[in-house]
């Protein structure tokens, strides 16, 4: 697996979730189920074929009000957790909107143009 920029992985994780505000998107639908569903091993295994790395010893859980990857440490049990934002799809963003970003591969771009489309960030905590 390559190794990202925190900009490259944004945009990685940003097209994602586009991928999963598709509407008639077969594929798309797994990706919101699985998302949804908030089961760690399915998280990674999605985010693996993806080409989005994974911390192998850490827990992923999902949020969806936040805007942020964020890495946190439960201090009751000492298990690492990795929250991914998913916020619900905003009213107005059309599939057109999304295709565009989502099939952007100029590595130049690292966030969509269109506002209301989802621009992640990585904080660490």
């Amino acid at each position: 697996m390559a190794d990202y920029s925190y900009k490259e992985l944004s945009r990685k994780f940003s097209k994602l979730i586009a991928k999963a505000w598709l509407a008639d998107d077969s594929e798309a639908k797994k990706i919101d189920e699985i998302l949804l569903e908030g089961k760690s091993k399915k998280i990674k295994k999605l985010l693996k074929k993806y080409d989005i790395p994974v911390l192998d010893d850490c827990e992923y859980v999902v949020d969806r009000k936040s805007f942020e990857i964020s890495v946190f440490v439960d201090e009751k049990t000492q298990i690492a957790y990795v929250r991914l934002p998913y916020p619900p799809k905003p009213q107005g963003v059309e599939d057109i909107q999304l295709n565009e970003w989502v099939n952007d591969d100029d590595p130049n771009t690292t966030e969509p143009t269109e506002l209301f489309l989802p621009r992640v960030c990585f904080c660490c905590c």
